[in-house]
């Protein structure tokens, strides 16, 4: 069967998709927080998203054991395992914790804005971390991304009554 979107359309699709996916998540976590705990809450959906992916990677394909990912996976050397835990503790139990935590007091909008500085932050990594370097186009639509921001959050706030 010929597929008729390159491996890079497919790609920016996906990409697409799961922002959707994400975005509402913002919304759903919020109403979440209202009656959990928010380290309850984080633990409890990423207890549940490994679940979901456990049984992914060993139903696979037609009921059968799928563990051909695996397979000629290099042995993991302790600077991977560094890099897996950082993810695990910084990345996502502390980050996310923080996140829900967060939600609690901003409006979905103000920290919704205030995550997507991840923007400019990536970028700055990519580029000191792994040398990437970025397009005039790209740096244009940076700062009229921080504009955006800016004019969002930076705001006249009322006086409390």
């Amino acid at each position: 069967m010929h597929n008729r979107f390159s491996s890079h359309t497919r790609a920016v699709l996906y990409a697409l998709f799961v922002t959707f996916l994400w975005s509402t998540s913002w919304v759903l976590i919020k109403i979440g927080l209202k009656d959990i705990p928010a380290l309850t809450f984080a633990g409890l959906r990423y207890t549940l998203a490994f679940g979901c992916l456990l049984f992914f990677a060993v139903r696979g394909r037609r009921g059968k054991v799928f563990w051909s990912s695996l397979q000629g996976l290099s042995p993991l050397t302790l600077r991977h395992w560094g890099i897996i835990l950082w993810l695990a503790i910084v990345n996502s139990a502390l980050a996310y914790t923080l996140w829900n935590h967060s939600l609690r007091v901003l409006s979905v909008m103000e920290s919704s804005l205030i995550n997507n500085t991840m923007l400019f932050q990536i970028a700055l990594l990519a580029w000191g971390v792994l040398g990437e370097r970025m397009t005039w186009q790209q740096t244009l639509g940076m700062v009229v991304a921080a504009a955006g921001v800016l004019m969002v959050q930076v705001r006249p706030r009322q006086r409390e009554t």
